[in-house]
């Protein structure tokens, strides 16, 4: 979170698909996927 004030709240996420692709491990990018759609929903909640 960053330049917060009463009326408005900035988030960021980080596309973990992009960060964890680095590893090879298909495991790990399986992972990356579901994480990505979990913080997917949550923009969504934020947004209203």
């Amino acid at each position: 979170m960053y330049g917060f004030n009463i009326m408005k709240i900035n988030v960021g996420f980080m596309d973990p698909i992009a960060v964890l692709r680095l590893t090879d491990n298909p495991a790990i990018t399986e992972l990356a996927r579901e994480v990505r759609g979990r913080l997917e929903r949550v923009r969504d909640l934020l947004r209203g």
